[in-house]
């Protein structure tokens, strides 16, 4: 019992404080997909994609869901496995990225190399198989128009020339330059080729949008197959560590991310990234891989006391992020609490290559006490008195009555306690007979907004009389 309650006021405190880390907006995003090696291998054995994580971000613990390309490549981008089968003919309507891309109004296009022609959906065409290009199996592409998103490679050079890409772009060397038949300093050399027209790309400039990611569909194959679930585990039924660069001019530089991660956090990245209303499959309940990436608003410190009447105040700082990028920026505070104001200082500032801060003050009248909501004036053993009686009364009664009223009671008893004592919203105990110190907490979502972005931060303030 003890352990749940603590485990509650976490998560009570948790959510209740300070919002999630963002992924910032992108409406150009890009994924590379290459095959069958481990993150040790890989990394020492692709001088070009190593320096291009050293400069912007790798994820040292990302691991692949599972063995065999289509189902690991299923999970990338439906966040399931959808079919284990690398020669299915058929194909599947199940939840994937397309499905939600659509939703939003946004593109996607599909470039494979060797492709024979456009919207191709046979299974393989010399070094080109269609296992490794999962958006062909889904009903969305294959049984509409949408098929003719799947092009030939060539079509890359003349979208970048005309900035035709989509919104999400899917790209996948042949067998013989992606490291499924040829080495791994082939597949290096092909993306040294390829990677950087479209990191040239304006998107992929100071202040722009630009998002590439490469992976790795699995582990090792072979005599020495990796079945790395984890840091410290492993399984048959899981697909090894692999390599994952993340670049774009959001990264934070040269970052190295010890955080465990999967095909679906990557998947939920895309998602937030693209700002789609929810993600397929696993990837709905899966983190995105926000540590990565430049924080666009914060605040310091995260949380202030204050005595009611007098004010408390916080830096914001602002980073130059897409959409916040030698851009008019400008605050606001949303869901404010009765009584409460805020103010900021100046109004308004420029987010250029070096950011930019403001003040944020917030106050409380003096006479806010007199006029908070009943349960804001009681103390934390009156509340769990007050909600506990019913509870109570029934203790020396017996029967499915009593259990029944228990039942009613034993949440209510302990929302109370956590409520009142676990994230400080609680009055203190009195000092002396005649002073008795009150305190309110109160949480206050502060919104950044440009002409082309909004994010935000919630900062608490801690009130006493």
């Amino acid at each position: 019992m003890k352990k749940a309650l603590l485990v509650l006021v976490g998560l009570v405190c948790l959510f209740s404080m300070y919002g999630a880390a963002q992924v910032p907006r992108s409406r150009h995003v890009w994924i590379v997909t290459e095959e069958n090696h481990s993150f040790e291998d890989a990394a020492g054995s692709m001088p070009y994609l190593m320096s291009l994580g050293k400069h912007y971000g790798i994820a040292t613990q990302y691991y692949a869901d599972m063995h065999n390309s289509i189902s690991a490549l299923m999970h990338l981008t439906a966040g399931q496995t959808v079919t284990t089968d690398d020669s299915t003919p058929n194909t599947f309507d199940v939840d994937n990225i397309v499905r939600h891309l659509l939703r939003k109004g946004l593109s996607f296009r599909s470039y494979q190399e060797q492709l024979p022609q456009t919207g191709f959906l046979g299974l393989w065409s010399g070094p080109y198989v269609k296992r490794h290009n999962p958006l062909a199996y889904f009903t969305d592409v294959a049984n509409s128009n949408l098929r003719n998103d799947i092009v030939p490679i060539q079509q890359l050079a003349s979208d970048l020339a005309n900035h035709s890409t989509a919104n999400y772009n899917y790209i996948t060397p042949d067998l013989n330059h992606d490291a499924h038949d040829g080495s791994l300093q082939i597949a290096d050399e092909w993306l040294h080729q390829y990677l950087p027209p479209i990191l040239g790309q304006p998107e992929f400039q100071p202040g722009g949008d630009g998002l590439l990611f490469v992976v790795f569909d699995e582990g090792n194959l072979g005599s020495n197959i990796d079945f790395r679930c984890n840091a410290s585990s492993s399984s048959p039924d899981c697909g090894g560590r692999v390599l994952v660069v993340v670049a774009g001019p959001n990264v934070k530089p040269g970052f190295q991310s010890p955080t465990f991660y999967n095909h679906e956090s990557l998947l939920a990245t895309v998602c937030q990234a693209l700002a789609t209303d929810s993600c397929p499959g696993a990837a709905v309940n899966s983190a995105p891989m926000t540590d990565f990436f430049v924080t666009p608003l914060s605040a310091s410190p995260g949380t202030a006391s204050a005595r009611a009447g007098q004010p408390a105040r916080y830096s914001l700082r602002v980073q130059p992020v897409s959409g916040f990028y030698n851009s008019d920026v400008r605050f606001s505070c949303a869901k404010l609490p009765p009584n409460v104001k805020c103010s900021f200082l100046p109004t308004t500032v420029q987010s250029g290559s070096g950011g930019g801060n403001t003040t944020l003050t917030i106050s409380v009248p003096p006479s806010s006490w007199a006029r908070l909501p009943a349960f804001g004036r009681r103390t934390g053993p009156e509340l769990a008195l007050w909600l506990g009686l019913p509870g109570l009364a029934v203790l020396s009664g017996g029967g499915a009555k009593r259990k029944w009223w228990l039942f009613v009671a034993a949440p209510a008893v302990l929302a109370a306690v956590v409520l009142s004592f676990g994230c400080g919203g609680g009055a203190a105990s009195p000092t002396n007979a005649a002073v008795t110190t009150r305190q309110q907490t109160y949480i206050v979502n502060v919104v950044a907004q440009s002409s082309s972005a909004s994010y935000s931060v919630s900062v608490q303030l801690r009130v006493t009389n």
